[in-house]
């Protein structure tokens, strides 16, 4: 059959007509902005890659997240638990500005949500600013570093590391941690952070939380005492509440018996062996007479001391504490052991031969649940040191206050409101 002219003419210029790959046609359309289901899976390979070379530039700051939230209360080291504490109210925080660029930190460890370099961008100083104030400090208060230690210890342990036992009062009018019976005038270096919150805000105004300038120098301070060197973590944010009555539950008295001792360490998440080795924190620093007054002069009123000490003991006890009737807190100190700023394992030597100030302490040696970790303390040097340092960081995360809670205050001595 003859085909008409047209017709022959369209399939010859079919004929010519090249058809174009998939991939032409992606290269075509793709410089329209337009994606096949393919060129989109390149495209989105491609963003990745790109993202990753970035590294962490568009990344959130460890330790800021929105609404993370607090650990549930637990009642505190040292004492018998209480009721919680008021709830935190949540600050509303303003928009960060478009030219801000997240702190890059290396995350070493990640309790609680805070970060090792916390402020490595937002105050890249922050660190040596603590160090080089402890170490002035020191110079003329040699008993500074036992001050922070145990201050960091009572601030954790009343329902967190929030930097409650800093402030001098509260909205409600409500007596404040300081105001407790186991803090009042034994409380020492609250007083002193004051300065240190200065020079932090000269360098960066309300950017370092108090209780991250407590725990900062506790940790400096325990590094100069002889505990194994680590940096230290930081994101944490102040309490808006303080309440001595939840201090006078939860700090227990110089007598408190093991099993007390071991339910409360347990609550806070400490078993008994880490229990003794954070009560080494008896390494350092001294203690008032009347704290053991009744156990050299007239022990569970039997007009003599307590059997338990060894007599050269007592007699050097009496020679330091002569006038039983001196009113609370206004007789002289005794160390703890004979290396008072030296944390050290000096302090379980003296339990194993009964010399220990504190009857709370004294107990550890002789119970078999206690006593092992006692003389293992003793008989290793080196032993104590690290693991206290370790347990040290792990208290001073207890139930911190991160992202959006609490806030960054102006002076530890009261909130921002």
């Amino acid at each position: 059959m003859k085909l008409p002219r047209p017709l022959l003419v369209a399939l010859l210029v079919l004929s010519l007509i090249v058809v174009p790959s998939k991939a032409d046609l992606d290269d075509f359309f793709n410089g329209f902005g337009f994606h096949f289901r393919h060129g989109r899976q390149q495209q989105q390979q491609q963003e990745q890659q790109e993202q990753q070379a970035q590294g962490n530039d568009n990344q959130d700051p460890p330790g800021a997240q929105v609404n993370e939230p607090r650990g549930s209360y637990i009642a505190g080291a040292y004492g018998i638990g209480g009721s919680p504490p008021p709830p935190q109210q949540t600050a509303v925080q303003p928009a960060e500005p478009a030219d801000f660029k997240p702190a890059q930190t290396v995350i070493t460890n990640n309790l609680g949500g805070l970060s090792v370099g916390f402020y490595d961008r937002s105050c890249p100083n922050a660190e040596k600013i603590v160090a080089d104030w402890l170490a002035e400090l020191i110079k003329t208060n040699p008993s500074a570093p036992a001050n922070f230690i145990r201050l960091a210890f009572h601030d954790c342990a009343v329902g967190g590391c929030d930097a409650s036992i800093l402030l001098d009062s509260i909205g409600q009018g409500d007596k404040v941690e300081k105001g407790s019976i186991f803090n009042g005038m034994s409380l020492k270096g609250a007083d002193l952070i004051d300065d240190l919150k200065m020079r932090l805000e000269e360098e960066c105004p309300q950017t370092v939380s108090c209780a991250d300038a407590i725990a900062f120098t506790a940790n400096e301070a325990m590094a100069i005492a002889g505990g194994v060197r680590q940096r230290p973590l930081g994101g944490r944010r102040d309490a808006l509440n303080s309440l001595a009555t939840l201090a006078d539950q939860n700090l227990a008295s110089p007598t408190a018996t093991i099993d007390q001792m071991s339910a409360i360490f347990k609550r806070l998440g400490f078993n008994q062996e880490e229990m003794v080795v954070l009560l080494g924190a008896h390494s350092v620093g001294t203690a008032h007479c009347d704290l053991f007054m009744d156990r050299v002069y007239n022990f569970r009123n039997t007009q003599k001391p307590d059997p338990v000490l060894p007599l050269p003991y007592v007699e050097d006890l009496r020679r330091l504490c002569a006038n039983p009737g001196t009113p609370q807190f206004r007789n002289p100190n005794v160390n703890f052991d004979e290396t008072p700023y030296a944390l050290d394992n000096r302090y379980f030597k003296n339990l194993v031969q009964n010399k220990a100030l504190l009857l709370s302490d004294s107990s550890l040696k002789d119970d078999p649940r206690t006593g092992p970790t006692v003389r293992q303390m003793a008989e290793n040097d080196t032993l104590f040191p690290k693991r206290f340092a370790e347990l040290f960081t792990k208290m001073t995360t207890f139930n911190v206050l991160t992202g959006l809670l609490g806030e960054v205050r102006k002076t530890c001595r009261s909130t921002n409101n």
